[in-house]
């Protein structure tokens, strides 16, 4: 006998659906979720050769090479976790989409450079993603919301270069791109800049 198939639940707080909310466990949530993660990817970066890996640890949670995404590995069944891996994924197949990675890599920046052009770069690129796909803004902007409440926008508890780099990768993002949710985390590393 064939099992009824389980559908996506619908999220009261927005008009898309969410992959994973009827999952009772981590290994099938995993699975939907990165299923859907892939679809997200292909659907915005025009490409259906992308591929997705967990990291576990690192020092970004998100990052691409222009054929692979890496997200830092999490909670599947979190809400939270979810909302931030949504954005950083329409993020991450933005870059594959509009970047152009062998530019970006003949320019041969130093750190510091890569550091002050990457938030350049990021709002330009997540304008464009914004303007093709009116529901990538729903989840850009819930992913800046978790950064900013998990600390991920805390620059300034960091030394200056880091400090520096982050403020302008938040003003770009508080007076560019609107994200209107760091701007307390905008001022706050102002401030630390200041005083340094």
């Amino acid at each position: 006998m064939l099992s009824k198939p389980v559908l996506p639940t619908r999220d009261p707080d927005d008009d898309r659906y969410t992959p994973c909310q009827s999952e009772r466990t981590q290994p099938q949530a995993r699975q939907r979720v990165l299923r859907y993660l892939r679809n997200l990817a292909a659907m915005l970066s025009k490409r259906d050769d992308v591929t997705i890996r967990l990291i576990s640890a690192g020092k970004q949670i998100a990052v691409t090479n222009g054929n692979v995404i890496w997200i830092r590995n999490g909670d599947f069944t979190d809400p939270t976790y979810l909302a931030l891996v949504k954005g950083l994924i329409d993020h991450e197949a933005g870059h594959i989409r509009h970047s152009d990675f062998a530019y970006l890599t003949s320019l041969k920046l130093t750190p510091l450079q890569q550091g002050l052009f990457n938030p350049i770069e990021d709002v330009r690129m997540e304008r464009k993603v914004k303007a093709e796909y009116p529901g990538a803004r729903v989840n850009l902007q819930k992913m800046c919301e978790v950064l900013v409440a998990k600390g991920g926008a805390d620059y300034h508890l960091q030394a200056f270069p880091t400090c520096f780099q982050g403020f302008v990768m938040l003003y770009c993002r508080v007076h560019v791109n609107q994200d209107t949710c760091m701007e307390p985390a905008m001022n706050k590393t102002r401030c630390a800049l200041v005083q340094m």
